[in-house]
């Protein structure tokens, strides 16, 4: 498996679900700047732990999410109902990695 193709899988499924969120939020641009910048740091360390595999799965993958969501849950300055959906965005992508690999 390449990691470059998995990595621009992973960043065209986060773009994918970051603009449908935005698109469908009703936030102000201060409040969408901030989220995207935590977002694009759930993403990266998302990035990080698929790095360190050689082959990955989507239970693999949506184990790395589940771990480093529950992290930035804790961090995370929305609501609940808004960070699930967040995270859900994230593990949906799994549709885009999987055809890169």
């Amino acid at each position: 498996m390449k990691k470059g193709k998995i990595v621009s899988a992973v960043v065209l499924a986060a773009v994918s679900a970051c603009a449908i969120y935005f698109l469908t939020s009703k936030r102000t641009a201060k409040q969408r700047k901030e989220l995207v910048a935590f977002i694009n740091k759930m993403k990266a360390e998302v990035i990080e732990k698929m790095k360190e595999l050689s082959e990955i799965t989507k239970q693999d993958y949506d184990k790395i999410v589940d771990e480093i969501s529950a992290k930035y849950e804790k961090l995370s300055k929305v609501s609940t109902r808004e960070f699930n959906n967040i995270v859900k965005e994230i593990k949906d992508g799994w549709k885009y990695i999987e055809k890169a690999i």
